[in-house]
């Protein structure tokens, strides 16, 4: 019975609230768990690592899960998500070793269309580059839409061994979404 009240209460979704971020050209609006923070500068810089700041990055207090919303580098002309679709599928199965997809699909999300991919992900370190051949597991859940001929990636990942904790919020949080 214990076993069950102690499962109960690791599984259920957090309390979210609304966050809203204005960048220069858009207005974002969603929700986040409660104890989530803003990454400071070094975080963003050690787990985004890319040449553009993001519009939005939080991590869980224990810096093991984190959301972000970003411009991606490419411009995408038109709105044809069908084609973002595929441009990001094979994006996704060249960045991990292997990738074990969940769901994916094109989904309106607050009067926009959003090509959505959940999957978990295993990077292994064949070559020991880093100086171990461990393999990382993360659970992923990642939109991306376009708005004005930009690409706009909403990215929720974790430890995969949090999937099952983190799971529905992560839909909660990604189905939150608005751009204005």
């Amino acid at each position: 019975m214990l076993i069950l009240i102690f499962l109960s209460l690791f599984l259920q979704s957090e309390k979210l609230v609304k966050q809203k971020i204005q960048d220069a050209e858009n207005t974002f609006t969603f929700s986040i768990p409660e104890d989530f923070i803003a990454m400071s500068e070094a975080d963003r810089q050690q787990k985004l690592q890319s040449y553009r700041k993001s519009v939005a990055a939080y991590s869980s207090y224990d810096r093991q899960t984190d959301f972000g919303v970003n411009r991606a580098f490419s411009r995408f002309p038109g709105n044809d998500i069908e084609l973002l679709s595929q441009f990001y599928k094979s994006s996704i199965y060249n960045l991990y070793t292997k990738v074990e997809m969940i769901n994916e699909e094109i989904k309106e999300i607050n009067g926009r269309k959003f090509a959505v991919f959940e999957f978990n992900s295993y990077v292994s370190d064949e070559e020991k580059t880093f100086g171990s051949a461990e393999v990382i597991a993360k659970y992923v859940y990642v939109q991306y839409t376009v708005v004005d001929d930009n690409t706009i990636v909403c990215n929720f990942q974790c430890p995969l061994y949090f999937k099952d904790k983190w799971q529905e919020t992560a839909s909660e949080m990604m189905n939150s979404i608005s751009i204005k």
